[in-house]
């Protein structure tokens, strides 16, 4: 029986058992270093009922313990086993023994579809592991795969090359494997993948050096992208100018996930192709130059937006129809003039239903507007 150390007493000493055997928590990773050059010691504590002798029990417990141990610890050391198609190696020395990573094998080149989840059972021992992540150059040059599937937690890493030259994947899921961290995508990750089109996202960066573009740059993303979706573990998009550094140049459309409450500076700027966004009902800010000289046709700002910077549309001169659905804006913090220099197209503005006040100056000198609608304007108070 396994039982806690008051259970164990109370036996002890009303008969129950006639010895408690207790196995310190440093046994398993004592036990792990037999092979070293310098072991560490492992130690069992005894305790027998009183007054009675178990010398020869005490000695066969102990055998049977350290062998129960060792069984334990060595035997799935190293193993790799098979499911789904997918091999798994277990124990590797960065990640620990309840977890597994996905490894190189030659079958992988005749798939099509790979299926990885984020618990695995060794079909020898009925063991279950956490998936961990995917080893470097697990399923590079897989030329023939088109789809590889994760649940929603995914995996919080993925090596070097891991999907270096797979051209027939079209969407890629990435997420933090659960671990409430943001995803340790090595350099390359997905260099080559140009028939990669679709980034769905959900996990949140982990700070300031962990910014979109970085991420981007750093895992190798093809520049034939044109549609990204955020998913809702994701809070804020941080700053960074992926533009700039030639990627995203196809990016056509975004969806934000529903729990994103901020877009930092120069996110989406000057992405001519990007023509559709989806802004979430809980986004709160909209930082200077987020969608400077993107392509956008029209947007939505969302009833719980308290601050657009004045150039987060700027030079948008493809914008055509804006609905504005802000409940309470916040004036202090610069009301957001879609009159700058740069110019606009604007023909449309539209009031939503849950506007109250129609901010001072929000459609000042728009010279090409046709129509102001405030068909759906009812909450309306002051203008």
């Amino acid at each position: 029986n396994i039982v806690d150390e008051d259970i164990a007493n109370k036996g002890l000493e009303n008969g129950t058992y006639y010895m408690v055997i207790t196995i310190p928590e440093d046994f398993s990773a004592c036990a792990s270093s037999v092979m070293d050059d310098e072991p560490n010691k492992m130690n069992l504590q005894f305790a027998t009922n009183p007054g009675k002798n178990y010398i020869s029990m005490k000695k066969l417990f102990t055998l049977i313990a350290l062998a129960s141990m060792a069984i334990g610890v060595f035997a799935d050391r190293g193993d790799v086993f098979e499911v789904g198609g997918v091999h798994y190696y277990i124990d590797n020395e960065d990640v620990g023994d309840s977890w597994v990573l996905v490894v190189p094998d030659e079958s992988y080149k005749s798939l099509t579809s790979v299926t990885i989840p984020h618990q695995v059972v060794n079909p020898s021992t009925q063991k279950t592991y956490g998936v961990y992540g995917i080893k470097e150059s697990a399923f590079e040059n897989c030329t023939s795969l088109t789809e590889v599937n994760f649940d929603e937690e995914g995996v919080a890493s993925i090596g070097h090359y891991a999907f270096k030259g797979c051209i027939g994947i079209k969407s890629i899921y990435i997420s933090d494997g659960n671990t409430g961290n943001a995803p340790d995508i090595a350099n390359s990750a997905f260099v080559g993948c140009t028939g990669l089109e679709t980034i769905i996202w959900n996990t949140d960066f982990g700070g300031e050096n962990r910014c979109w573009d970085n991420v981007v740059k750093t895992a190798g993303f093809s520049n034939q992208i044109k549609h990204i979706i955020f998913g809702d573990k994701v809070t804020i998009i941080n700053n960074g100018k992926c533009c700039n550094q030639g990627y995203f140049l196809k990016l056509e459309s975004v969806q934000l996930g529903n729990n994103v409450t901020k877009i930092e500076s120069s996110v989406f700027s000057d992405l001519k192709s990007l023509t559709q966004i989806t802004l979430p009902t809980k986004l709160k800010r909209i930082e200077s130059s987020a969608f400077q000289g993107s392509g956008l046709v029209s947007i939505c700002i969302p009833k719980a937006v308290e601050y657009v910077a004045d150039d987060a549309f700027a030079s948008c001169t493809a914008l055509e129809t804006v609905v504005w659905d802000v409940e309470n804006y916040v004036e202090e913090n610069t009301p957001f003039y879609f009159s700058r220099e740069d110019g606009y197209n604007l023909k449309t503005f539209k009031f939503g239903s849950h506007v109250s006040v129609i901010p001072a100056g929000i459609c000042h000198a728009l010279t090409h507007l046709q129509v102001v609608d405030l068909s759906e304007a009812a909450a309306v108070t002051e203008i």
